[in-house]
This record gives structure tokens, C-alpha cells and sequence, in this order.
């Protein structure tokens, strides 16, 4: 339905099938800054991984990071974010193109304007 995109970001689900008993779906106008979908919302994003063992479910932006591509986490309910470790972001840490081994998460963040390639060791 319309309600499942925003701007150019999809829906996320997580279960066996979209809409079959026991699976999860993100909340539609749960939004990132509170309030507008200027920062995206909870659960929407272009691109997603999953960790080899099913536990974690990371969705972010796609290309070039722009506004509202944050990296989002679930371990099947709600998502959220991670804190941007620089503190130039007030929401979270940006993210595009996100990637996941066993014990690695890899994606692209911004830093001063610029594209960098960030990363995530697992526990």
C-alpha cells in the first residue's frame, strides 16, 4: 500500500512472510526526528542485512548518505538507532549500502561532509 513506502524507502518486516502470524511489521509516522519524515522513520530504508545466524536484522540508506539514511537495528521488534559517535548528528549515525558478516557490520557513514566507510564488530 502506499502507507508501506516513504520518499524512496521501503517498509520493513521481519518473519516468515509479510502479514503471517508471528511476523513483525514497522510502524507507519513513527519518524526519527518525532515529528516529519524529514529524518526518515523507524523501520523504512533501501538496503538490508541480516546476520548469518537470523538474530539481527541492520537496514540503512542506499549511495551517497543524504538526510534521514540512518543504520537501524532490530532483533525482531522495534528498530532503532545507533548514536552518531561523532555527536554531529543529533539523531543517530548515518548509514547507506550496509553489509553484515558473522562478527562484522560494514557501511558507509558521513564525517565533516564527507562519505567514509564505518564498521561494527559484533559480540
Amino acid at each position: 500500500t502506499a502507507a508501506d513506502s516513504l520518499g524512496s524507502a521501503s517498509r520493513s518486516a521481519i518473519g516468515t512472510v509479510a502479514g503471517a502470524p508471528g511476523s513483525t511489521l514497522a510502524p507507519i509516522e513513527q519518524f526519527i526526528d518525532g515529528s516529519t519524515t524529514n529524518n526518515g522513520a523507524f523501520g523504512f530504508a533501501q538496503t538490508a542485512a541480516i546476520t548469518p545466524d537470523g538474530s539481527r536484522l541492520f537496514i540503512a540508506g542506499r549511495e551517497g548518505v543524504g538526510s534521514g539514511e540512518y543504520l537501524q537495528l532490530s532483533t525482531g521488534g522495534a528498530f532503532g538507532l545507533f548514536a552518531d559517535p561523532t555527536g554531529e548528528d543529533a539523531y543517530g549515525c548515518s548509514g547507506t549500502d550496509v553489509s553484515v558478516t558473522a562478527n562484522t557490520v560494514a557501511f558507509k557513514s558521513e564525517r565533516n561532509n564527507e562519505t567514509v566507510v564505518a564498521y561494527i564488530i559484533l559480540n
